[in-house]
């Protein structure tokens, strides 16, 4: 099945907002017990961390690409979710499918 440019999977928002909320108790958990120095300890631990890691950064770097296209479709700069994905990852990504609207909502709210 191929998707049209303008289509728009939706996703229920509580889904969402459940995967951010999971997402930023963990990140706090391992800041509280590890802090930023905790970050690159896990790279020498075993190459299934540099698996884990790559795969992130590929689909992050996919999502960062739909991102773009949507946002400059929509109008608006994609730069400060850009940087942002750059430096928080999925944090962002959840934020940014939260607050995005459809396009059949878009719709609406300019009639």
């Amino acid at each position: 099945m191929q998707l049209q440019s303008d289509s728009f999977i939706r996703i229920d928002k509580r889904i969402l907002y459940l995967a951010l909320a999971v997402l930023l108790a963990v990140t706090a958990v391992a800041l509280a017990r590890e802090g930023f120095a905790g970050m690159k300890t896990p790279f020498s631990a075993s190459f299934w961390t540099w698996q884990y890691f790559i795969d992130l950064v590929i689909a992050l770097g996919i999502f960062m690409i739909w991102m773009w296209r949507d946002c400059r479709r929509r109008g608006k700069s994609p730069l400060p979710w850009i940087i942002a994905t750059c430096l928080l990852g999925s944090i962002t990504a959840l934020i940014y499918l939260i607050v995005r609207q459809a396009p059949s909502q878009m719709a609406d709210i300019a009639n």
